[in-house]
């Protein structure tokens, strides 16, 4: 998800076991990147991505790893300089909004009991569902006219 707008700008559907968090992070920021020829900025991220893989990866592409910290874990490249930062503290606000998406995908997408079997099914389910998010978000962005759209003469 971008911060500024909320949009969601990449995903990935992965089993629950044998793949960690870190590894679903750093796959999705590579894909960015070569989608986009260029790094984010940032990365603002939750305590399951305080791990030497995410801020190691973020480090060696010029992203600065906005990354909730694990108390009493010590990740080289993530100190004090970063999370003092106006930026880091912002971004630690504006990270909360990926749940809204997630919530969004669950209850209206239907994701919460998806009908679908397979990561590859589940995954195209939710980059359409991910789209009409998209897509709803945009409208409300761009500030659409009130009522159901429909022209009257």
């Amino acid at each position: 998800m971008e911060n500024r707008n909320g949009l969601c700008v990449q995903a990935l559907v992965s089993t629950a076991h044998g793949t960690t968090e870190s590894k679903a992070a750093t796959e999705l920021l590579a894909r960015q990147i070569d989608l986009t020829q260029k790094a984010p900025q940032t990365l603002a991220a939750d305590k399951g991505y305080h791990s030497a893989q995410v801020v190691g990866f973020c480090r060696e592409h010029g992203i600065r790893p906005h990354v909730a910290t694990v108390k009493g874990r010590q990740v080289e490249g993530l100190d004090g300089r970063t999370t003092r930062s106006l930026g880091y503290q912002t971004s630690q606000k504006l990270r909360k909004r990926i749940e809204e998406v997630f919530g969004w995908c669950k209850e209206i997408g239907g994701l919460r009991r998806t009908r679908k079997r397979g990561t590859d099914r589940i995954g195209l389910s939710t980059f359409l569902i991910l789209t009409s998010y998209n897509l709803v978000r945009m409208g409300k962005l761009l500030g659409s006219p009130p009522g159901n759209g429909l022209a009257t003469a």
